[in-house]
């Protein structure tokens, strides 16, 4: 079974006139509201609302409000302002703190909803919203978000009390005894990113799970029209090949992405390609990249990199991803593994959106990427913390895709291709909530793979499994998540990033629900011993946390068998029908080349 690696976000359209959206969960709208459907707080948080930007009059957030971690609402409070059109209204009606506590103070039963037990229990009860609630508000604290969101005209208002003339905005009031109640305009449209003439941010992707044909990747403005063409290196009659595109989460007023795909390509044979803009005086923009190699092919070179950040950060902590990029550059591998953790808008606010994080990102890696086919996965930064897993997938079309003028969604996010020697897991696990759902489609992926005889089985993702820094600690929700997939179905090398510093295991398997190493080897091991477990990390950008490596203890886990972390890290794996080799690279002093820190072999 293969999934799709991403895809444009198949949108909720508003009617072309006026529009009110309500959002409280997964309670219904009222008639006649366009609504989210059964989004509840942490569908808001990780996937947004599925409308353009733009594209709402008028905005009704009930109290469900209070279902959202405190450190996510800065970017919920943002979609919200996202959706609204200039001088758009929103209405924020969220449980009063203040009210239930001049309720407790007074010693007003009737107040709370409880009433069979003392009138603490039944503060307690109603404040946490019998365990749903995980932020707290009055007026004051919502007019606080909206400021930050950049709202203005803030006005707090009685039940049924609205700036809207028609009265609409404030039909849903109910419960006003414990609710407050503040609106706020939107003073501005949303900020879109770059509307540059020339394509942006170009990349390649793989179009099909074997690296056959691949998928020529850029950003442009919506209302351009462009042509791919392509021809092996030193031939010279180019054949043009047909673009589609779509739109980001900017709507469709933002830049739109556009994607061409490649003929069938010979396995190792280098091709040039020209992106080319319809008009009278067309200026290609030239690019030239090797096929990858095909299943079955004797070797096959992979990159792992992440946590790259962007570059020119205020902070300084992405000090190494050039000189990082400029390594793997050199070792030219056949693909790079993305780990996650790119852009880090979330402590970098030289970007207004995520969508000008996400073009930032792959204007910067574009050097690269326009060269070497990219395998992307997600970390915790590209589905949180002021970015969407929407954001990102959309400019990384699907593996396997389904040709017409709009991508099919995904019912899972994690995906897998079969290059030289090599099976190859992307596996989705940006945070330490493993969803079961990827766990169940990883069982299946990996049981047939195996049945058809995979030399080497790699996964990736981000989330690690072992991880001993003072930044990330694992999480033993993923270990005891995956260890059991792992094992089961003899995965050779997982690697993962997230915790910034480099450790890497012994072959495991897991006893009691602990991993313990099957050799104290080394450098040499056996295929079939375990599974060899390395994070590798960072590859450009220290943590924010503690603004540094992430400092590892002055003694590790005894399955740890090399560690390092004073350092910026990437991993290249080189497998042929008999070895698999994973090196660690750190980069060197003053960003100078550079240097194997960490060399094992798996033999068969």
């Amino acid at each position: 079974m293969t999934t799709l690696a991403g895809s444009a976000p198949s949108e909720t359209q508003a009617s072309s006139g006026s529009g009110c959206f309500y959002w409280n969960g997964t309670r219904s709208a009222p008639p006649g509201w366009h609504s989210s459907g059964r989004i509840d707080g942490n569908g808001l948080v990780f996937d947004g609302l599925p409308l353009p930007a733009e594209s709402m009059d008028q905005l009704y957030v009930g109290p469900a409000i209070g279902e959202i971690d405190g450190w996510n609402l800065a970017s919920v409070f943002e979609e919200f302002r996202r959706i609204l059109r200039q001088d758009g209204l929103i209405r924020i009606a969220a449980w009063d703190l203040d009210a239930a506590l001049a309720a407790r103070e007074r010693g007003d039963r009737s107040f709370f909803w409880e009433q069979d037990c003392t009138i603490e229990r039944a503060f307690e009860a109603q404040i946490l919203g019998y365990g749903s609630a995980r932020s707290l508000f009055n007026a004051a604290r919502v007019t606080e978000h909206l400021q930050q969101a950049g709202f203005t005209s803030i006005t707090e208002r009685s039940p049924h009390q609205t700036d809207d003339p028609t009265g609409r905005l404030a039909e849903p009031d109910s419960l006003g005894d414990y609710c407050c109640f503040v609106e706020a305009r939107n003073p501005s449209g949303w900020p879109l990113a770059s509307d540059r003439q020339d394509p942006s941010g170009v990349h390649l992707t793989l179009a099909d799970r074997h690296g056959r044909r691949l998928n020529v990747v850029w950003s442009a403005p919506a209302r351009t029209e462009w042509s791919l063409r392509c021809r092996p290196e030193s031939t010279t009659e180019w054949v043009d090949y047909p673009v589609r595109s779509w739109p980001t989460s900017d709507g469709p007023n933002g830049n739109h992405v556009f994607s061409g795909r490649t003929p069938e390509l010979e396995s190792g044979r280098r091709y040039d390609y020209e992106i080319v803009q319809a008009g009278p005086d067309p200026q290609p923009v030239s690019g030239s990249f090797a096929a990858p190699p095909q299943p079955g092919s004797a070797t096959v070179r992979l990159a792992f990199l992440a946590d790259t950040g962007l570059v020119g950060r205020d902070d300084g902590l992405s000090d190494g991803t050039l000189a990082v990029l400029g390594e793997v550059t050199r070792l030219e591998p056949d693909l790079i593994l993305g780990g996650g953790d790119y852009a880090y808008r979330s402590s970098d606010d030289r970007r207004l959106t995520p969508q000008q994080a996400v073009n930032s990102w792959l204007d910067q890696m574009s050097p690269v990427l326009s060269r070497i086919p990219f395998v992307a996965q997600y970390g915790n930064h590209e589905v949180e913390l002021g970015e969407r897993y929407r954001d990102w997938s959309t400019h990384f079309p699907e593996i396997d895709p389904v040709i017409d003028d709009s991508p099919p969604s995904v019912s899972c996010r994690s995906y897998s291709i079969d290059i030289g020697p090599c099976h190859v897991v992307a596996f989705y696990a940006p945070t330490a909530a493993i969803d079961p759902a990827e766990v169940s489609w990883l069982w299946n992926d990996l049981a047939a793979a195996r049945s058809a005889g995979a030399r080497w089985v790699i996964v990736f993702q981000h989330q690690p499994l072992v991880a001993h820094g003072r930044s990330h600690p694992a999480e033993k929700s993923v270990d005891h998540a995956l260890a059991q997939v792992l094992e089961a179905n003899g995965v050779d090398l997982h690697l993962s990033a997230h915790d910034q510093n480099y450790e890497r295991t012994y072959p495991v398997r897991w006893r009691d629900g602990a991993p313990e190493a099957m050799t104290t080897e080394q450098s040499i091991y056996r295929r079939g011993q375990g599974t060899v477990l390395a994070k590798i990390s960072p590859a450009g950008k220290r943590s924010d946390r503690g603004k540094d490596f992430s400092k590892l203890p002055d003694r590790l886990d005894p399955v740890v068998a090399a560690a390092s972390d004073s350092g910026h890290h990437f991993g290249c794996i080189t497998a042929s029908g008999n070895e698999l080799v994973i090196e660690a690279r750190r980069l060197g002093r003053g960003g100078s080349q550079t240097e194997t820190i960490d060399r094992v072999v798996i033999r068969r």
